[in-house]
């Protein structure tokens, strides 16, 4: 009844994604791909022994579980209880649930080091946009708002007050920006 999906998850397995679906409504699963039992520790035979609900934990709200082509939250812990991995599950409207883990990797220190110095250059490249781009702008934008608050204040104009608070909130602005952006972090 059910062989086109059990090819589907088979053929997930290729991707090196770990899948299994299941049928909520018989509390059972139909298939998972090798990832997949690797992760909760159960060979075939013995996972399709046990019940959905003893392998897969959908949090609470039932009725929230249900919705068609919505993804819901799961822990799926493998049936010794020893490890508990988060995933996402949708659903059919014929009751049949997809389960998904995402694949963790292996640490990596070459990949490690790349993030940090990813991080680094886009560190640089947005004090250097700040610096150079956004710092002269908000100043021009200061220097205008300062000459146009004093013409308004000899002239006894009452916007002047308000003027004036616009100027207080550039000048946090100008302060925020020099604390948390331009300089170096402190370890």
């Amino acid at each position: 009844m059910y062989e086109s999906v059990i090819s589907a998850c088979e053929a997930i397995g290729h991707f090196g994604l770990p899948r299994a679906i299941g049928k909520l409504d018989d509390d059972r699963f139909l298939c998972a791909n090798d990832l997949f039992l690797k992760m909760i520790g159960l060979q075939e035979d013995e996972f399709l022994l046990f019940p959905l609900s003893e392998i897969v934990n959908f949090g609470s709200g039932s009725s929230e579980v249900r919705k068609t082509g919505v993804l819901t939250p799961i822990t799926v812990r493998a049936p010794d209880r020893r490890q508990a991995i988060g995933g996402h599950a949708t659903f059919s409207s014929d009751g049949l649930i997809l389960l998904m883990i995402p694949l963790y990797l292996e640490p990596n220190p070459e990949l490690e080091a790349a993030v940090t110095v990813g991080q680094a250059l886009e560190r640089r490249r947005l004090s250097e946009y700040v610096h150079h781009q956004l710092g002269p702008k908000l100043m021009a934008t200061a220097f205008s708002i300062e000459i146009l608050r004093t013409r308004l204040e000899e002239s006894a104009d009452p916007k002047e007050a308000e003027l004036k608070q616009v100027e207080g909130h550039l000048n946090e602005l100008f302060r925020s920006i020099s604390e948390n952006l331009l300089e170096p972090a402190r370890d």
